[in-house]
């Protein structure tokens, strides 16, 4: 009919989706380095993520620790950057490998209820690393790094653990039940070995794995 708009018989185009963003969320500049050194602490954690990463930069695992302890100055403290200084003294990123600073760093930001620091924390408890293995806790730290995470993989991941950490001691309590309805058969050799079952994991390790600590800005849980 004159005027009706003619339909196409053709299938209409879907719009193309956009592609996932693979570029980093920060690169060096030298705008942010000159933030960085006039004391913004923002500026100074985001340039230590660009050393360590080698986001237009670099790789200067030094210089990405001393970014990260500048923005973690115990007085106005990112706390974001307070875990990376963990995972720094955990993995040897920029300095030595010290267990005990890296669960000081780690307590500290968990403290401020950050999840990947809880996370790295309940790894602490439950290895023993720089600490007293201590599984209570580790459940404790696992359930609230569950519980506030907004990224799915780190709450699989404490899941994970904490179901883990519940095999392990189910199968524990089991062992100590038997273990005390014979306890005037048991022999002090077979006391030792259930201390050392309550001590050790299903998979001890004497040394604890380098895991690479990801970039988490800011804001992000």
């Amino acid at each position: 009919m004159p005027g009706q708009k003619r339909l196409s018989s053709e299938t209409p185009t879907t719009r193309p989706r956009k592609r996932a963003r693979t570029e980093p969320p920060v690169t060096y500049s030298e705008s942010l380095k000159q933030q960085a050194d006039a004391g913004n602490a923002t500026a100074q954690y985001r340039l230590g993520c660009c050393y360590e990463n080698g986001w237009g930069t670099e790789i200067t695992p030094q210089k990405a620790f001393e970014y990260y302890q500048q923005a973690a100055d115990p007085n106005h403290p990112l706390i974001p950057a307070l875990y990376k200084l963990g995972c720094c003294h955990e993995n040897g990123l920029g300095t030595r490998i010290n267990l005990q600073k890296a669960f000081k760093y780690y307590q500290q930001a968990a403290d401020h209820g950050y999840p990947p620091a809880l996370y790295a924390l309940g790894l602490c408890y439950e290895n023993g690393w720089g600490t007293a293995t201590d599984l209570a806790q580790a459940q404790i730290q696992f359930e609230v790094a569950a519980a506030r995470s907004k990224e799915e993989s780190l709450r699989d991941k404490a899941k994970e653990r904490l179901e883990r950490i519940d095999s392990n001691t189910s199968g524990h309590k089991v062992s100590q039940s038997v273990s005390s309805s014979n306890e005037g058969r048991s022999s002090s050799a077979e006391s030792e070995t259930l201390k050392a079952k309550i001590v050790s994991l299903s998979n001890p390790r004497v040394n604890p794995p380098i895991h690479r600590c990801r970039l988490q800005s800011s804001g992000s849980n």
